[in-house]
């Protein structure tokens, strides 16, 4: 069962080059992915004064590096487990058999520095992947190639939604990518599009975050940061939501959910 008890959210760096978003609650920090050399995501984490001392535990969504690069590193030296899908663990580069890796459902609802965290797998083309939802309030999907209507039901209704704007179709297709890396990011099981992302916000029966939504995982090369805004701000009414651009440096202002 959730809590009510207020929390913090920091999106400190979202695209290709690496992820990392943390969350600070009474009993600790949890950490959803860490697809930054250890040294960097902790430099990261003092930018926005938080204590590496409280990290509890580094929860990965999936085993890509631009998710999981600094996960060996950063467990032994913090002394905090990994919690992953299984297949995630099994196949996590960088361990040295001293980290504590803990599995997790696919489907289901666990406990992690003291938030309940439920989780849904995410239609990508690695095994393992996850969508993450905090205390019924944030959600993150940033993998994902498409939302049908489980993924739909699972994001819907949120204070706070980390959400994948990764491409522009058109710039996706006339970019410099080659043939198979574009079918791959556009297949079912790549990458979610601005359009894509606009469509779940403004779906039947979908109700957007309430307070704020991130644009997450942009392309440096097949996106710009005003054709994602353009494409959230055509769906998202509310005035009341603030819609940024989580950016590969990150930002260590945070969002607190009450």
């Amino acid at each position: 069962m959730a809590r009510d008890f207020p929390f913090r959210v920091y999106q400190l760096g979202s695209g290709s080059s690496g992820n990392l978003t943390a969350l600070e609650g009474p009993e600790g920090v949890l950490l959803v992915d860490a697809g930054f050399p250890a040294r960097e995501v902790i430099r990261r984490l003092e930018r926005a004064g938080l204590d590496r001392r409280a990290v509890r535990a580094l929860l990965l969504t999936h085993a890509h590096l631009d998710h999981a690069r600094g996960a060996g590193v950063l467990a032994r030296r913090l002394k905090i487990p990994i919690l992953a899908a299984p297949w995630t663990l099994e196949n996590l580069g960088g361990l040295r058999g001293r980290e504590e890796l803990l599995p997790v459902p696919e489907r289901g609802t666990f406990r992690a520095a003291g938030f309940l965290v439920e989780t849904l797998p995410a239609p990508h083309d690695i095994p393992g992947t996850l969508m993450v939802k905090v205390e019924g309030k944030v959600g993150l999907a940033t993998d994902l190639g498409h939302a049908g209507e489980e993924v739909r039901n699972f994001l819907s209704g949120l204070e706070g939604l980390l959400l994948e704007f990764n491409h522009d179709v058109e710039m996706l297709r006339n970019g410099p990518y080659p043939s198979w890396l574009k079918k791959r990011i556009l297949s079912p099981r790549g990458h979610l599009a601005n359009d894509q992302a606009a469509e779940l916000l403004a779906g039947p029966g979908f109700t957007p975050p309430r307070r704020v939504l991130w644009l997450c995982h942009l392309s440096e090369k097949n996106n710009r940061p005003e054709l994602a805004l353009q494409a959230a701000r055509r769906v998202i009414r509310n005035g009341g939501v603030s819609i940024l651009v989580a950016t590969p440096s990150g930002d260590p202002r945070p969002r607190t959910f009450p």
